[in-house]
């Protein structure tokens, strides 16, 4: 198991499993706190060692090395597996709404003005577990903060 020495972001919207598989996650991580309802957009630096739930939808920095399917994480979870994020395949890169419309995110030195805000909130973050489209279509991301250390 990789221990994280920062944090977790869990994002998606209300009945997705955020809270249900807080503890499990959190446990398989290396986590010891839960911090519910999290909001990004208040800009404060979010506590080490804690794993953050929360229904925002961002924006989220958008040069994320490391995605896996959050269900192929939950299947090792269940399993008793132990969960490190750091093997996990190399993908492209998910960007936020306003740098896909700008053009921008694949080059982590041009990033939209959200994102470019939100980055001291970022500093202590490992990785982000985000819902995609569909309910059923999560990801855990790793090396959300790369860009600025």
């Amino acid at each position: 198991m990789h221990k994280l020495n920062k944090s977790v972001i869990v994002y998606g919207p209300p009945g997705c499993g955020k809270t249900t598989n807080a503890q499990r996650i959190a446990t398989a991580l290396g986590l010891t706190k839960i911090h519910d309802n999290w909001d990004p957009l208040d800009r404060q630096l979010a506590p080490f060692n804690t794993l953050h739930l929360t229904n925002s939808s961002g924006p989220w920095p958008p040069h994320v090395r490391r995605v896996a399917r959050y269900a192929d994480v939950m299947q090792q979870i269940e399993a008793g597996r132990p969960l490190d994020i750091t093997d996990l395949a190399t993908t492209s890169r998910p960007r936020c709404r306003s740098c896909e419309e700008e053009g921008k995110g694949l080059d982590a030195n041009r990033l939209c003005s959200d994102c470019e805000a939100m980055a001291p909130a970022y500093q202590k973050f490992d990785a982000l577990i985000a819902e995609g489209h569909s309910r059923h279509q999560a990801f855990l991301m790793s090396g959300l903060a790369a860009h600025y250390f």
